[in-house]
């Protein structure tokens, strides 16, 4: 029998099966034959499988492409059941699709990933029932096809769309103005289901390259590390300059990568086995972390979860520059505002003084009596200014001698005094130049707590 160019070693396989089921049926004694040419020159891995009549399955046969596929030789197989060949969860999915078989009585097709050898493999299987001339389906004939390349495929391309998918993710919460420590959560949970780890943090440095996690998603059993500050006394001036440029560390096991012991020690003491460090950049300032930790055991890191990462990071990165902006402009408001304030309130006192000054001049154009005047203008000037107390000195004529005539405040009772003006050289002449001055003052008597008082003097004059 010749196979036509265009046909298929697997669509040869199931003709020649259905041919087979002919020949036996109609009892042709080449059957056995037929079968074992089948065996020898279709491509496509064939098993047979016997279905004993207590409805237990052992096998037959297996064509060389088969043996050669699972390394599995034809005799060694043969009379053996499911369990003898198989790992338990693969035996139990095999009898299953045997059970299926036998109970639907006609050809089913499945997809599964079997384990030979130690060496998980994907098959997709054709399994057909032959009946004896009782009608009892005593033997099932497989025809496999090996489909690792295209789960490969498959899953390239799945992971290339999660990929996609989470890129997508952290950009569109970076347009939307998501708040930054929602959209670090975000992305640490999301990192760690689709990598498969066990912990993932982001690490922000201090001033001192010293630093915290601030950021973490862990699974269980494993510790978490939320808050802890770390200082690694292996980080040096050549690591900052490394990260900077883009540096991705990667242990597959911190056992035997080669680590200096304290950096080594430093992971053990967070049950790390293996880990991958990518770095954080803030324009161009190392702002932190990203830090990702396989506990259970050594693990190898491909380069397309570093390529992710890196990814990953960068758009951090223009998250955390905008959450710092903002912070900043934030800050330059609030300046705003307070100086805002402090204007508003010198603007305002500034109003008051002259409203001070226009109502004492009123006072004094409109004939009010002089002491009168000048009590008002204590009272007013003590209370816009928040001053303990205020008083007015008022010369003798020929200047040697001044007197307090009015007071505002409780620091001392001290209207009525006269002061020798020669005894207060330098109090008084600085006044008498028309010159204000600023002094403090011991106040005896007055709060124990707080016995010096700052003083402010200014000159009465007229335009004489």
């Amino acid at each position: 029998m010749n196979m036509n160019r265009h046909e298929s070693a697997t669509e040869f396989a199931q003709s020649s099966l259905t041919r087979l089921k002919e020949v036996m049926e109609v009892g042709d004694d080449s059957s056995e034959e037929f079968l074992r040419s089948i065996f020898d020159s279709v491509q496509a891995s064939i098993f047979v499988v016997d279905v004993l009549k207590n409805g237990d399955f052992c096998y037959v046969a297996l064509n060389p492409a088969h043996e050669q596929w699972t390394g599995i030789l034809s005799e060694d197989i043969k009379g053996k059941k499911p369990e003898d060949i198989l790992c338990l969860s693969d035996a139990v999915k095999v009898r299953k699709h045997y059970s299926d078989c036998v109970r639907f009585g006609k050809k089913i097709s499945y997809e599964q990933c079997l384990q030979f050898q130690g060496v998980p493999t994907w098959w997709k299987t054709s399994l057909t029932p032959l009946f004896n001339s009782e009608s009892r389906i005593y033997r099932l004939v497989g025809i496999s096809t090996n489909i690792n390349q295209q789960k490969e495929t498959e899953e390239a391309l799945r992971k290339q769309g999660e990929r996609e998918h989470l890129l997508e993710r952290v950009a569109t919460s970076i347009r939307q103005g998501s708040a930054n420590d929602v959209l670090l959560n975000q992305t640490v949970n999301d990192v760690r289901q689709f990598l498969n780890c066990d912990r993932v943090l982001i690490y922000r440095f201090a001033a001192d390259w010293s630093g915290e996690v601030i950021v973490e998603s862990s699974a269980r059993p494993w510790a978490k590390v939320l808050g802890s500050q770390v200082k690694d006394s292996c980080f040096s001036e050549k690591q900052v300059e490394a990260y900077k440029k883009g540096r991705i560390q990667a242990v597959e096991d911190i056992y035997s990568g080669g680590l200096h012991p304290c950096y080594r020690d430093l992971l053990a003491q967070f049950e790390v086995r293996a880990n991958m460090v990518v770095p954080i950049l803030a324009n161009s300032d190392l702002w932190g972390l990203l830090i990702i930790h396989h506990c259970q055991e050594a693990r190898q890191w491909h380069s397309w979860e570093s390529d992710l990462l890196k990814q990953l990071t960068i758009q951090l990165g223009i998250a955390v520059q905008q959450s710092l902006e903002v912070s900043s402009l934030h800050c330059q408001l609030k300046e705003l505002e307070l100086r805002f304030q402090s204007q508003s309130v010198q603007l305002e006192q500034a109003l008051n003084r002259e409203k001070i000054a226009i109502n004492i001049t009123e006072e004094l154009r409109n004939g009010k009596d002089e002491h009168l005047a000048l009590e008002s203008a204590v009272t007013q000037l003590a209370m816009i200014l928040q001053l303990t107390g205020c008083h007015v000195e008022l010369y003798n004529s020929n200047y040697q001698k001044a007197t307090i005539v009015c007071e505002y405040g409780n620091i001392t009772a001290s209207q009525g005094i006269t002061r020798d003006v020669a005894d207060y050289p330098k109090i008084y002449q600085p006044l008498l130049r028309k010159k204000h001055l600023q002094f403090g003052e011991i106040v005896s008597g007055w709060n124990p707590k707080l016995n010096v008082a700052m003083q402010l003097a200014y000159p009465i004059y007229d335009a004489l």
